[in-house]
C-alpha cells in the first residue's frame, strides 16, 4: 500500500484523511509548527508527525505527499517534493500562474512522477454522467450555463482572506466552474468572443467575482463565486435539446440526496445517485494511476488549461462598487430559460 505524507493542518483534511485512508497508509502529517502537526497526528491518528515541511519529503518511507497547503504554496511545496522523488496530490489550484505551472510540469518529467491536482468533484457519477450526455450528443448543443458557488469565510484568520497566501474566490473557487465549462461541457474557451468580469475586493483579495462569457458560435456563460455570501449554489445548462437543473455540481460527503434533473420535450427526468464519496473516489483514481498506470487522473495539460482561463479572467476584471455584491439566491430566470431554449 502507498505511504502518503500531508502537508498543512487545514480543515479540509476532515474531508481528505478518511479519503487518503481509504486507498493509501496515512504515514505522516508535517506543520510548520510541531505542536501542531502533534496536535493533528493526534486528531486523525497519524502515526508520526514532523515540525516542518522539508522533514516530511524527505522521509524515504513516503511514496506520496498531499499538498494542503495555502495556494501561494502549492507550487513551491509540490515542486519540492517531486525533488524528493515523491508522487505528489496537490489541492487546487495547483499552481496561480501558467508560469509556476511550467515549473512544476518540468520538475515531474524530471522526476518522473505523477502529479495531480485535486478536482475531487470530477470523480462522482453525476459529473460523468452530465458529460456523456453532453459529448454523446443526447442534450443537443449547449446554448447557455448558469452557475455559482458561494460560501461564507467570515473567519479573517481563514486563508482565502490573506492576499499573500493567494486567497480570494478566483484562486478558490472558479477553478471549478471553469474546469466544468472546459472539461464536463467540452468547450473550447479560446473561441471566447467577449468576457466581461468584476469582482468585490476585501481584505486585499477578491471576495466575490461575476464573470460573463460569450463564445462562438452562441454561447453564453454566466458564473458567480463569492467567499463572502452565500447562494444556491445552483447550476444551469440549456441545451437545443432540453436543460439539466444541477443543485449541486460539487457533491460533499455530506450530501445524501445526490441527484440533478433533466428536461426535455419528451419528458422530466430525476438522475438519482446512489450514495458516494467523491473524495475517496478520486484517491483510489490516482493510487490505481501510480501503481498500474489503469486511473483516471486530472492531467496536467487540464490543469494547465484551466489556470490560462483563469488568468484571461483575471485580466479582464473591472472593481465593483463597495456594497456586496448581490447574488441571487435563486436562478429565477430558469424556467423563463426552459420555455426560450429550441427544443428539437
Amino acid at each position: 500500500m502507498l505511504r502518503v505524507g500531508v502537508l498543512g493542518s487545514g480543515a479540509v483534511l476532515q474531508l481528505m484523511i478518511p479519503a487518503l485512508r481509504s486507498s493509501m497508509l496515512v504515514y505522516a502529517i508535517a506543520s510548520r509548527d510541531a505542536e501542531r502537526a502533534e496536535n493533528a497526528a493526534r486528531k486523525f491518528d497519524i502515526p508520526n508527525y514532523y515540525g516542518s515541511y522539508e522533514s516530511l519529503i524527505s522521509d524515504a518511507n513516503i511514496d506520496v505527499v498531499y499538498v494542503a497547503l495555502p495556494n501561494s504554496l502549492h507550487c513551491t511545496w509540490t515542486i519540492e517534493a517531486l525533488r524528493a522523488g515523491k508522487h505528489v496530490l496537490v489541492e487546487k489550484p495547483i499552481a496561480l500562474t501558467l508560469d509556476e505551472l511550467d515549473t512544476v510540469i518540468d520538475a515531474a518529467n524530471r522526476a518522473k512522477r505523477v502529479v495531480m491536482e485535486a478536482l475531487w468533484y470530477r470523480y462522482h457519477a453525476q459529473y460523468q454522467m452530465i458529460r456523456d450526455l453532453i459529448s454523446n450528443g443526447e442534450m443537443g448543443k449547449i446554448v447557455f450555463i448558469q452557475s455559482s458557488l458561494c460560501f461564507r469565510t467570515s473567519n479573517v484568520n481563514d486563508p482565502r482572506w490573506k492576499s499573500d497566501l493567494g486567497g480570494g474566490a478566483l484562486n478558490d473557487l472558479i477553478c471549478y466552474l471553469v474546469d466544468f465549462l472546459i472539461n464536463g461541457c467540452l468547450l473550447d474557451l479560446n473561441k471566447s468572443s467577449r468576457i466581461n468580469s468584476i469582482a468585490r475586493y476585501v481584505h486585499g483579495v477578491i471576495a466575490s467575482l461575476h464573470s460573463e462569457i460569450k463564445m462562438l458560435p452562441d454561447i453564453t456563460a454566466s458564473l458567480t463565486v463569492s467567499i463572502e455570501q452565500d447562494s444556491d449554489n445552483l447550476t444551469i445548462l440549456g441545451t437545443t435539446h432540453g436543460v439539466l437543473k444541477i443543485p449541486n455540481l460539487l457533491m460533499f460527503p455530506s450530501i445524501k440526496k445526490q441527484y440533478f434533473k433533466r428536461f426535455t420535450a419528451s419528458g422530466d427526468f430525476i438522475h438519482e445517485f446512489p450514495y458516494e464519496n467523491a473524495y475517496a473516489n478520486m484517491v483510489a483514481e490516482f493510487a490505481k494511476y501510480i501503481q498500474s498506470g489503469d486511473g483516471k487522473v486530472v492531467s496536467i495539460v487540464e490543469s494547465r488549461e484551466n489556470i490560462r482561463f483563469m488568468q484571461q479572467l483575471n485580466s479582464k476584471l473591472e472593481s465593483w462598487p463597495a456594497q456586496p455584491m448581490v447574488v441571487r439566491k435563486k436562478f429565477a430566470r430558469w424556467k423563463e430559460m426552459l420555455r426560450t431554449v429550441v427544443v428539437k
